[in-house]
């Protein structure tokens, strides 16, 4: 294929080893597609802290200042991997050709895996990279006048949840505030998304699965019963500084070993930050979304313990249940405060309005992004149902938002990993709405 990869780094976070104490700062990468032909630079004085700037326009006639000509369209894809494992070199077929095909430039970004950190922590790092391709880092030969956002599985479910707008409204009382992109996506798509993980439209998440009904795409941990050792995931489970939940981490196979200088064995620390996570190199941790399926856990993994599954589960949101299940844990709060205390609170203390409306009826965000969603109706890892009850939410709000789908009959979960898979009109769907065709 006729196309370039070039690494950049991104941003850089830091969490403490939980075996000596010390702070780690380690930094996260993000890897450029680029079709041939598309130079992609990076000005060197350009900082993070300055999105949107662009570089100095040519001068037109009469003074008119124009923007230099650019040549290649860019969409930001997000991996899959349910937030706790795969990396941003887990690229789709269909996709790599779309670069050449369609003169995109596409930036896969790395971010934090759960449990270590939480999916807030994972969707500020989404929403960096996003800010990082959007100010300009990648030179004059890419349009980030109109862009695009998607993902597969998981990385659909941030998609969703940054490029509609959706994580822009923070409930008063709420101790979690979610990352937002400072501008929006010209189009948003989405494939076998996770969107759901409410008891009430995501209950597969809580239901214990054993054993787990599809075949794992990695062996490791797996026993002749199709159940997963919990032993040997036990050491993934914990957060950096914390004590080990009881599992053993002595075998090499389970969290690996490293040598020191001397040429003792050193463990590795399980529970340390990590960006990438492989079945190559790490075939037991690869096994953590099918872990969590199996025991029933997954949003305890993902979720910090004082954010409510609503406030990132797609229909709620559109739906504006999101917002009222939180009022009222705040409105309470704020009863039980106000009657400890003979001052007023201030202004921002008041509970919002418990109305049912849909969000765009009550948000600045009144035009959605256009949405592309697409999924396979044989999926066991993530159910048709999570896509087919956003499309409902989507087409239900207020002025109905654009919505496109598709459906592979006979299909499983990640389906557009065979090498001659393409989901039909996608492609062309996205350049029509970034304004790349007419």
């Amino acid at each position: 294929m006729s196309f370039r990869v070039s690494t950049r780094e991104y941003k850089s976070y830091t969490y403490t080893d939980s075996r000596t104490g010390a702070s780690v700062q380690k930094p996260i990468s993000l890897d450029v597609y680029l079709p041939e032909g598309i130079d992609c630079w990076r000005n060197p004085l350009l900082r993070f802290s300055e999105p949107h700037k662009k570089q100095q326009s040519s001068i037109g006639f009469g003074g008119i200042v124009v923007e230099r000509e650019r040549v290649a369209q860019l969409v930001v894809w997000i991996h899959p991997g349910g937030f706790l494992q795969g990396n941003r070199k887990q690229i789709p077929p269909h996709l790599q050709r779309a670069v050449q095909n369609h003169r995109l430039v596409v930036v896969i970004p790395d971010f934090r895996l759960c449990p270590q950190v939480s999916i807030v922590e994972s969707l500020t790092d989404i929403r960096d990279a996003c800010e990082y391709a959007l100010g300009g880092a990648l030179g004059d030969s890419v349009n980030t006048s109109t862009w695009a956002l998607g993902g597969n599985s998981a990385g659909g479910w941030a998609a969703l949840l940054l490029g509609l707008g959706l994580t822009a409204s923070t409930p008063t009382g709420s101790a979690v505030q979610l990352p937002t992109l400072s501008r929006l996506p010209r189009a948003v798509f989405a494939i076998y998304p996770v969107t759901d993980i409410t008891r009430e439209g995501g209950a597969c998440f809580y239901e214990p699965l054993k054993p787990i009904t599809w075949t794992p795409s990695v062996s490791a941990g797996v026993g002749g019963d199709g159940i997963i050792d919990g032993a040997l995931l036990e050491p993934f489970l914990r957060k950096p500084g914390q004590a080990p939940l009881g599992g053993s981490t002595e075998r090499p196979d389970a969290a690996g070993v490293n040598q020191d200088e001397e040429g003792e064995e050193e463990e590795e620390d399980a529970s340390a930050v990590v960006t990438s996570s492989d079945p190559e190199n790490d075939p037991i941790r690869s096994q953590l979304f099918n872990y969590a399926r199996q025991e029933g856990i997954f949003p305890s993994l993902v979720l910090p313990s004082d954010l409510p599954p609503e406030r990132v589960s797609i229909p709620a949101l559109l739906r504006g249940e999101a917002l009222t299940s939180a009022t009222a844990s705040a409105a309470a709060a704020a009863a039980a405060a106000s009657s400890s205390s003979s001052s007023s609170g201030p202004p921002n203390s008041l509970p919002l309005s418990t109305s049912q409306s849909s969000l765009s009826s009550r948000s600045p965000l009144l035009n959605l992004p256009p949405t592309f969603i697409a999924w396979a109706d044989a999926d066991d890892r993530v159910p048709p149902s999570q896509s087919i009850e956003t499309v409902k939410a989507l087409r239900a709000c207020v002025g109905g938002a654009e919505v496109q789908t598709h459906v592979v009959k006979g299909k499983e979960h990640l389906f557009d990993y065979e090498e001659d898979a393409e989901i039909p009109g996608l492609w062309r769907w996205l350049m029509q709405k970034m304004g790349g065709l007419t």
